[in-house]
């Protein structure tokens, strides 16, 4: 919802970019960006997360940190495999 009302200009980008407001979004989508084109087929539904797609990836500032969430997600998932490999 969030990313809707920046799509729709009724909130300014530099808010949502802040870390305060918008982590979640960004931690929400960087875990399904990797699966999103996948989850949109299997769905028969092409515009899923069409509005947090396009705030996430519209500039140079939300590409870094969709980035950066994604690094750390990805290293999360590593860890995670790693030690259920152990148990």
């Amino acid at each position: 919802m969030a990313a809707a009302f920046v799509c729709r200009e009724r909130s300014t980008k530099s808010f949502f970019y802040s870390p305060a407001a918008a982590a979640k979004c960004f931690f929400i989508f960087g875990k399904i960006y990797p699966f999103l084109k996948e989850f949109r087929e299997q769905t028969n539904n092409p515009e899923a997360f069409a509005n947090i797609q396009k705030v996430a990836t519209s500039s140079k500032t939300a590409r870094k940190r969709l980035e950066r969430v994604s690094k750390n997600i990805e290293n999360r998932r590593k860890a995670l495999a790693k030690s259920a490999k152990k148990a």
